[in-house]
């Protein structure tokens, strides 16, 4: 004696697919949230640093405007320059890690390698300890600039 097939009924398959259509639903709403969440913390984390850096900055006016801006520097001054534009490069690569393709965060470096120009074509920069990123930024602002 064979056992009759039994057919689900309608309501049964569809509420599956409702079902299923809710889970990925679900799923694409949580991978939307974390990624937002991510993007926020990232942008978080590039104003800081760049907020430290600016701390840094308000606290020696002398070194922020720029080496060429003062011309009167001493062997002291000269080598708190070279750590103060250090630091900045190290500031903009962290921020160019969190937010690399913010337009705004891109422009701000480029403004600063503008006024520091002089720290960026001498022999203290080297390139190849940063990315790719800050390299190829920094290049387009000397190639844009006469410094």
């Amino acid at each position: 004696m064979t056992t009759p097939k039994t057919k689900l009924p309608f309501s049964i398959q569809t509420s599956d697919l409702i079902r299923l259509s809710v889970a990925v639903l679900a799923g694409a709403i949580a991978y939307w949230q974390v990624t937002q969440q991510w993007s926020a913390q990232n942008e978080q984390a590039a104003r800081m640093a760049y907020r430290d850096f600016l701390k840094v900055s308000m606290d020696n006016p002398k070194l922020s405007a720029g080496f060429e801006a003062n011309g009167d520097f001493t062997v002291l001054d000269e080598e708190q320059y070279f750590w103060y534009a250090t630091l900045m490069t190290e500031t903009f690569e962290e921020v160019l890690a969190h937010v690399p393709n913010i337009d705004s965060w891109i422009d701000l470096v480029k403004i600063q390698v503008d006024m520091h120009c002089g720290f960026y074509v001498s022999d203290n920069f080297v390139p190849e300890l940063y990315s790719v990123k800050l390299q190829d930024t920094v290049s387009e602002v000397l190639e844009e600039i006469d410094c």
